[in-house]
């Protein structure tokens, strides 16, 4: 070790935006959303399973969607606008247009996702109702976290910021 001393940094400092590059970026964003749509997914799947074995033993549960889109939903946004944020810092030209097209290759595991459910290919996993709520996040998601990158990258206010 020479006496030197290792900064490893915290996980998510590898999913920082480093370049300039859109494509590299979008990149390392779609790999992040990839984490956070294996690890919201599990959560969700996980909670509409249960729901649908207690409704199962005969007790009327509403479904928790709120549970599911508040806590991933609120989550997601922020995460993608300071990633945009911080993607702005490091370009000068067409902020807006460069994010977007950030946002969108960072979106691909949404679309694959989204293939996923309309082509009903877990239609033994889950009922048919949460299969299309599970699609009405996702479509929601997809429109809107490209724009939040976007957003992000024109924003200027408060620099040292995130």
């Amino acid at each position: 070790m020479n006496g030197e001393t290792r900064n490893t940094g915290s996980f998510f400092s590898f999913f920082k935006p480093k370049t300039k590059s859109f494509l590299l970026e979008g990149l390392r964003l779609a790999l992040l959303n990839a984490l956070l749509i294996l690890s919201g997914g599990a959560l969700s799947f996980g909670l509409l399973r249960g729901v649908e074995y207690i409704r199962g033993i005969g007790f009327p549960l509403p479904l928790p969607l709120w549970l599911i889109f508040l806590p991933l939903g609120v989550a997601y946004y922020i995460t993608w606008f300071k990633y945009g944020k911080s993607y702005g810092r490091l370009i000068r030209a067409r902020r807006f247009i460069k994010g977007y097209t950030v946002g969108i290759i960072g979106q691909i595991p949404g679309f694959a996702l989204m293939y996923l459910l309309m082509m009903r290919i877990s239609e033994d996993l889950l009922v048919p109702e949460f299969i299309r709520i599970g699609l009405t996040i996702i479509v929601t998601l997809n429109i809107v976290l490209p724009i939040m990158v976007g957003l992000g990258t024109i924003d200027q206010k408060n620099k040292s910021a995130s």
